[in-house]
């Protein structure tokens, strides 16, 4: 009976309690020590979640070997990290966000993470809206002698990146005939909204992105002949769009988005960082090991970076710089690898199903990609959103696949 009760009471409180980790799962404006505490109820809640399906969790995060493999370096970087305390510590949070991204790919339907993912950023809105309109000495911060809001999040571009996360979903669901029409276009707004309020560069650009991306999905969804046609037209469009860029780019970069050449100094780091990491090239330096090594305080006493607030640890503003520099050659080859299969996998879904689902995925990945290469580090990080949802799409790209296969036979 008492089992009984607890499984029941652990059944009502599991949405509430998946929305508590996505929306925790990115860097909040709050203390060390509610992080602290924050942290400790979340891998008890994961704990929680993961025991009772362990079975079905342990078989879905096992399908996919390349992602298997590229935590799996991660792990055993433990034996050549050049900073053993940052891996550890870190390696912790990426072991829980893995495990809660394998458990909501067992648990709940590609559409079913989608409205999760909804709720989450919908409240997200309304409490980044209420603390900077009512407590702007937390919700906002001064910044190149702007105000920029940040919301409940811990810096501008947080905000920026998961109000651009909830652009491609709310889009998406705009044009689902069984959703409703409305509260996706007051979300969509809204987001445009803080994106705006935030003055995230790299998340107005996504935003940007993710609405140039929508007449795909409409040339997705035509009979095969007309998909060519129309992809042939698409693709000389896009040519001509990145030809203007090109030819443009001083203009856009520091007219329009109000950086320098160098992108506010990034490209002294990088030349740095692609220097230091070729001397250890292959297996690189461990994870999360980097920036307090001799190489990385060498970087930063030498560039910009030394007047920056390191507290929060610093990066490459680079993804797949930063993830060379920690796992070398093999790091970098082992997500190449994995992305391009779930990229795969997703396409295929899409183009088979016509599910707007799967067009969100397909988005979600090609957004993963922009970000990090501008400066949002979102592969194999133990601290934000999208990592926890690149792995849940990657499992759930497999199991929806092999049905697919399975019903063909």
């Amino acid at each position: 009976m008492k089992t009984q009760l607890f499984s029941g009471l652990v059944e009502s409180l599991e949405i509430p309690s998946v929305i508590f980790l996505l929306l925790f799962a990115e860097v909040l404006n709050i203390s060390a020590s509610v992080v602290n505490v924050v942290n400790f109820i979340s891998y008890g809640i994961v704990a929680l979640l993961v025991i009772r399906r362990w079975k079905q969790v342990t078989y879905v995060a096992t399908r996919d070997i390349s992602l298997m493999l590229l935590v799996g370096v991660a792990l055993t970087s433990i034996f050549w990290s050049d900073n053993l305390g940052d891996t550890i510590s870190n390696l912790r949070g990426l072991i829980r966000s893995t495990i809660f991204g394998a458990y909501l790919a067992t648990r709940y339907s590609p559409k079913e993470q989608m409205r999760l993912l909804s709720w989450t950023i919908g409240i997200a809105i309304i409490l980044s809206i209420a603390v900077s309109l009512a407590l702007p000495s937390y919700g906002t911060h001064h910044i190149n002698h702007t105000i920029a809001w940040q919301g409940i999040y811990a810096h501008k571009q947080y905000l920026g990146r998961i109000m651009a996360l909830g652009a491609s979903v709310f889009l998406v669901t705009a044009f689902d005939k069984q959703s409703n029409h409305w509260v996706a276009l007051t979300g969509l707004c809204l987001v445009c909204t803080l994106i705006l309020a935030s003055k995230s560069s790299t998340g107005l650009i996504i935003f940007v992105f993710s609405i140039l991306l929508m007449p795909l999905y409409k040339i997705l969804k035509q009979p095969n002949k007309l998909r060519v046609v129309l992809l042939i037209i698409a693709l000389l469009l896009f040519m001509s769009l990145a030809i203007v860029i090109l030819m443009n780019l001083e203009t856009i970069v520091v007219d329009l988005l109000g950086k320098d050449l160098e992108f506010n100094g990034r490209t002294p780091i990088w030349n740095l960082a692609i220097e230091m990491g070729l001397e250890q090239p292959w297996l690189g330096y461990g994870y999360a090991a980097f920036w307090d090594s001799d190489a990385g305080k060498y970087i930063i006493d030498n560039t910009w970076a030394f007047q920056a607030d390191t507290s929060r640890g610093f990066h490459s503003h680079n993804g797949f710089l930063q993830l060379f520099l920690e796992l070398g050659f093999i790091g970098l080859l082992l997500f190449i690898i994995n992305f391009l299969l779930v990229f795969k996998r997703v396409f295929f879904l899409f183009v088979s199903t016509k599910k707007n689902v799967f067009f969100w995925m397909f988005e979600f990945l090609v957004i993963k990609i922009v970000f990090n290469m501008s400066e949002q580090i979102t592969i194999l990080s133990p601290s934000n959103i999208y990592w926890i949802i690149y792995v849940s799409i990657a499992l759930s790209s497999i199991v929806e696949y092999n049905k697919i296969r399975q019903n063909s036979i």
